[in-house]
């Protein structure tokens, strides 16, 4: 019982990893170019995405 257990927490465990990584994927008119660091307005600070998108026609 317990081996049936661990390979279903493994299993979930895998599933859960998958997700996060495949969460954001980059288009192809994407581009990530970095972060900047930005502040809220209690002056808290973080950081912020910067992408670069493109539009591109269908010909």
């Amino acid at each position: 019982m317990d081996i049936v257990l661990s390979i279903l927490c493994l299993f979930l465990i895998g599933i859960w990893v998958s997700t996060i990584t495949n969460s954001r994927k980059i288009g192809k008119n994407e581009r990530f170019i970095g972060y900047i660091q930005r502040y809220d307005i209690d002056g808290e600070g973080y950081q912020q995405e910067v992408w670069e998108v493109t539009d591109e026609e269908d010909s």
